[in-house]
């Protein structure tokens, strides 16, 4: 499956981007700190649910932001989302629904 839309709000230094990305090939440019790694840590959070930089929520959400958040649509029509708050509390979401574990996430992509 690929993902056909990607929005992510304060992930590090990005405050908020959506991309439509294309379905076999992308390439992702930028100057040092545009927030090429923290868009690839955005994709990496939906599919295993945690980060692969950092185990804290709190480095992860943009300076006095309550949470960080990342959404995607799936080309099937399928949709996900998870939100990680400054608390430690996380939330997934597949297709509206609240889930409890991180392997609907991974099944999803």
């Amino acid at each position: 499956m690929n993902i056909s839309k990607l929005t992510a709000e304060n992930i590090r230094n990005i405050a908020s981007v959506s991309i439509e990305p294309g379905e076999k090939f992308n390439i992702i440019v930028g100057k040092n700190g545009s927030g090429k790694t923290s868009l690839l840590e955005a994709i990496y959070i939906l599919g295993a649910g945690r980060s692969f930089r950092s185990r804290k929520n709190t480095q992860l959400i943009s300076f006095e932001k309550p949470q960080l958040t990342v959404f995607a649509k799936i080309n099937d029509g399928s949709s996900l989302g998870v939100e990680k708050h400054r608390n430690g509390e996380n939330r997934i979401r597949i297709n509206a629904e609240n889930k409890n574990t991180v392997a609907a996430l991974a099944q999803m992509l």
